[in-house]
């Protein structure tokens, strides 16, 4: 995919932009004042303007940071069957699985693409001249830790419900086969959108099994695209653990320079990009493609929160280090008083500096 191509059709565009948000639990964080809802029309940032914000050929190039030896497992819609965006295959964990089912099947495949284009912003391979060269489509602009592991569960087959997110929850947070040794995930990545209002075979809610398997996996980071906006929809009380990251996006408005500001209104402990961050998307539809991959321009909590759990993966010290350390650092050393009402916005270059 060229960098430079802008072939994302509206049809693409409303695809990924329908995460509706899901009761939830009130939580202990304090009332928010709420911000005019973002517009798309009459808003152009530059396209890439994310990757310079994130600075991420700096991340790669001067700090060498590109997350070795860590693994993202990211719940969602699969991940499409040789994406050519994360490679070698190796780089892929085979004990990625399909919680859909009541028996869990090996049956990854992204038919819808959300889960696809998450793994690529996160883990996508590096270009260090961001230019694919002619005649190479399905690549795309490199991602924040490109040597990072992918453990693709796919919890949503058209719709998730709390049996599905439940199940892959509990196999994501199990020691899984990365060579020379059995390890725990580094990163767990949530963006549902819309969270199942349904109740598992525990008759659990899905937020009553989040809060008991975030407390009992404090090794692990969750990183959350968030569907709160601390108002009218209240966050859940799991996420003000200390191992959970609740990531907002933002979006630039007119202005010289453009002024940063709030995506649709969501609300988090840390902010991220949401606005035309460049992934690779399935499209096996159009002709065009004959089953290779689309560019697609993402918009949401979703992107910014898959650029965070990549984040996260690269600066990573080592295998011993707390996720509660882990989401200090990416807080701490957040930009502040970017957003209106001075919330921190993601360092990523800086994070790597304990």
């Amino acid at each position: 995919m060229n960098r430079h191509a802008y072939g994302v059709s509206l049809g693409l565009l409303l695809v990924l932009s329908v995460l509706i948000s899901a009761c939830a639990t009130p939580g202990p964080r304090s009332m928010l004042s709420r911000a005019k809802p973002w517009s798309y029309f009459g808003t152009i940032p530059d396209p890439f303007w994310w990757s310079d914000k994130v600075e991420v050929g700096q991340l790669h190039k001067n700090a060498k940071k590109y997350g070795n030896g860590r693994t993202v497992a990211i719940l969602d819609s699969g991940f499409a069957a040789y994406q050519p965006d994360v490679t070698p295959p190796t780089r892929v964990n085979p004990s990625g699985v399909e919680t859909c089912s009541a028996t869990p099947t090996k049956n990854i495949d992204d038919i819808n693409g959300h889960g696809t284009a998450m793994a690529v912003i996160a883990l996508g391979d590096e270009r260090p001249d961001f230019i694919v060269s002619p005649g190479k489509p399905g690549s795309a602009t490199g991602g924040i830790a490109p040597k990072a592991n992918l453990l693709p569960i796919k919890v949503a087959c058209g719709v998730s419900t709390a049996d599905s997110v439940t199940r892959g929850l509990d196999i994501a947070v199990k020691p899984i086969a990365v060579t020379p040794t059995l390890k725990k995930v580094d990163v767990i990545l949530l963006a549902l959108g819309g969270w199942p209002s349904d109740r598992n075979s525990q008759n659990e809610t899905i937020h009553a099994h989040l809060s008991k398997v975030v407390t009992k996996n404090r090794d692990i980071l969750f990183v959350v695209a968030s569907v709160w906006d601390g108002t009218t929809s209240m966050f859940p009380t799991w996420t003000a653990e200390e191992n959970v990251i609740v990531v907002a996006a933002m979006t630039l408005k007119p202005g010289t320079p453009p002024i940063e500001d709030y995506y649709s209104d969501k609300r988090g402990d840390i902010w991220a990009p949401g606005r035309d961050v460049e992934t690779a998307f399935i499209d096996y539809g159009n002709p065009k493609y004959s089953g290779k991959y689309g560019e697609y321009l993402m918009q949401g909590t979703s992107a910014a929160a898959a650029i965070v759990a990549g984040c996260a993966a690269a600066v990573k010290l080592d295998a011993d280090t707390k996720a509660m350390t882990l989401k200090k650092r990416l807080t701490d050393k957040a930009a502040t008083n970017t957003l209106p009402g001075g919330e921190p916005r993601l360092n990523c270059l800086g994070a790597v500096t304990p």
